[in-house]
């Protein structure tokens, strides 16, 4: 007579039926080490293959759906801990404020995972295959969800834990054929594997198989496509200005000419300079009221501004740098715009892109009419918000080619890079 027997398991995934949502949250936080700077991809993986197992063991798509949630909670509390920092650069809300920020955030971005998770164990119950094939397929309709609800905060795609060292991309070489999103569902495919290497039976060496080809891609260097090299001669700029001193209106001539001198003059002929968003404090744009051209030294002619920028381009060539513009109706300034604006060597104002994508909290204030009486405001200094671009759009170089712009935050959302 046969006699029924329980599947191995991992060791430490034996102990997570006891205290399934304490497990949880801590999964979620170890989880959020597989992105960079630290890029412990093999954890993620580990931590994905315990949410697996934590979610076939539930018992009903509620206790799947809090699982999901809790995971999350600590997912996104160690993903976004950053945001605690930026309390720190503005001084009209306490900096233990940020703390709560980030814990905030993540009880609303966990609802995403918990729907995912939910989805999952209703399609997949019962079956450990169909579950991680349903997992796969809902958590990449979670993070498609989570970039665009409430203008979307897609910060951390799974995806990114598959990206290996910059000169070997790892499985992200796949992105032209999944996208970002469809990395994700294949980083959840991934844990899974880890998940069902410790079942018995031909299930176990397939995984096995999957996961040492996964290895051999992401730490061993496959070689890039050979890129085109110099056609197009560049300068590109980092400075590297401690935050505190960017918005320092003290320090604004002192960084212009640090950007300056690292612009290493070249011989005339056409070049691409490439400054940071925060290169130029300068408005470039003409007609604006005079009061608002704060520099003594250029008065209210934005065009000497430009002509500083058209000598560090050099003769031929062009200057892209991050500028502020406004909108201005009348006497009254309705707004402001985050830009990339494109001077030439004579000091024209060539195009511009305005930052389309803005960060909430960041550069706008969400429903300021409620917020702002309670003691809320941006952490970026100002006290006017940003407005929106129209979107996406080729800046026109000349000879130099055409580019698409993003600006930071924007450069995140999957499918608006062009």
């Amino acid at each position: 007579m046969m006699t029924g027997h329980k599947p191995r398991q991992m060791p430490v995934l034996a102990h997570l039926q006891s205290r399934p949502n304490w497990c949880a949250i801590v999964l979620g936080a170890i989880a959020a080490l597989g992105f960079e700077p630290l890029h412990l991809w093999v954890l993620t993986l580990f931590s994905f293959a315990g949410l697996i197992a934590l979610i076939a063991r539930a018992d009903s798509w509620k206790q799947a759906a809090l699982i999901g949630l809790l995971f999350g909670l600590g997912h996104f509390s160690v993903g976004n801990i950053w945001i605690a920092t930026a309390f720190t650069y503005q001084a009209n809300m306490p900096a233990w404020l940020g703390w709560l920020a980030v814990v905030g955030l993540a009880v609303y971005l966990a609802v995403f995972p918990a729907l995912g998770v939910a989805a999952a164990w209703r399609i997949g119950r019962g079956d450990k295959t169909r579950l991680v094939l349903a997992f796969a397929g809902t958590w990449i309709i979670a993070e498609w969800l989570r970039s665009w609800v409430f203008t979307g905060f897609v910060w951390n795609p799974l995806g990114m834990v598959l990206m290996g060292p910059f000169e070997n991309p790892g499985l992200a070489r796949l992105a032209p054929w999944l996208g970002t999103y469809g990395l994700g569902g294949l980083a959840v495919l991934l844990a899974g594997a880890v998940n069902m290497a410790w079942a018995p039976g031909r299930a176990r060496l397939a995984a096995i198989a999957v996961l040492a080809i996964a290895a051999l891609v992401m730490t061993i260097p496959l070689g890039l496509p050979a890129a085109r090299q110099g056609t197009i001669p560049y300068s590109l700029i980092q400075p590297n200005i401690p935050q505190e001193l960017l918005n320092e209106p003290a320090e604004f001539e002192n960084n212009f000419q640090r950007l300056v001198r690292q612009t290493v003059p070249r011989p005339p002929g056409e070049r691409l300079v490439l400054w940071p968003e925060s290169g130029v404090m300068d408005y470039l744009e003409d007609g604006y009221p005079p009061v608002l051209y704060w520099d003594a030294t250029f008065g209210s002619d934005p065009a000497l501004a430009r002509g500083r920028l058209a000598r560090v381009a050099g003769a031929g060539g062009l200057l892209l740098t991050g500028s502020t513009g406004l909108n201005i109706r009348g006497s009254r300034i309705e707004g402001a715009r985050n830009i990339v604006a494109v001077v030439d060597s004579q000091g024209t104002l060539r195009g511009s892109y305005a930052k389309a994508h803005l960060v909430p909290y960041g550069e706008y204030l969400p429903m300021r009419w409620l917020l702002e009486p309670l003691g809320a405001s941006r952490l970026v200094p100002g006290s006017i918000d940003f407005l929106p671009g129209p979107g996406p759009q080729t800046l026109d170089l000349g000879r130099l080619g055409k580019a698409g712009v993003q600006i930071c935050y924007e450069i995140i959302f999957s499918g608006q890079v062009i």
